[in-house]
């Protein structure tokens, strides 16, 4: 799942298996993720310039963002790599 939510009150994700990749997810009161399997992950862009004999490679990483006033995040195996969450309270 990627995606880009802001500027919501509330933010309710649920299902068998919730996927953010690189995306951020935002609500100004309380973010709900609930599932069997959810993974929050980094997403890495790679860049390749090949002109007048130089080869220039840069790889950008983008991070996922899980934000709100209230956390809440259940589910049966929760991964989060290169990513973040921010909240005044945070529900596990």
């Amino acid at each position: 799942m990627e995606m880009l939510v802001s500027l919501v009150m509330a933010v309710s994700i649920s299902g068998d298996t919730i996927r953010s990749v690189g995306a951020t997810i935002q609500g100004n009161s309380t973010v709900s993720l609930a599932g069997k399997d959810i993974q929050v992950s980094a997403r890495a862009l790679q860049n390749r310039y090949i002109g007048s004999g130089v080869t220039l490679d840069s790889t950008k990483n983008l991070g996922s963002t899980v934000q709100g006033h209230t956390l809440q995040v259940q589910g049966g195996e929760i991964t989060l790599q290169g990513s973040r969450m921010m909240g005044r309270t945070v529900d596990p």
